[in-house]
């Protein structure tokens, strides 16, 4: 199935409950994907498939396709880790665009 979805340039979730992997999910079948790169499995797949003719397969992985999603938050706040309260390297001059800039102490 894995050179399957290569050779056809077919997508993670066109796997979903694929009755080939006993009606489990996409994520199996990706984690076992990752597994054959990963370990080198199917670079040897493909060695012992080297003198039967077909199709060449892609080099190189690519990822699924996805959505990315973000949101910014405009309240007047700085942005201050409660549990560190102090600013982070993570959250040092970051403000809401027009908030005045306050300096907090530490506590």
């Amino acid at each position: 199935m894995l050179l399957e979805k290569l050779r056809e340039d077919k997508g993670w979730h066109d796997y979903d409950r694929d009755e080939r992997m006993g009606g489990k999910g996409w994520g199996f079948f990706y984690r076992l994907g990752c597994r054959w790169f990963s370990e080198g499995m199917y670079a040897q797949a493909l060695e012992n498939l080297a003198p039967y003719e077909g199709i060449e397969a892609p080099t190189g992985y690519t990822l699924p396709p996805m959505k990315i999603f973000g949101v910014i938050d405009d309240s007047p706040e700085d942005v201050v880790k409660s549990e560190a309260h102090e600013r982070t390297a993570s959250t040092k001059g970051i403000t809401a665009a027009g908030a005045p800039r306050t300096e907090r102490a530490a506590a």
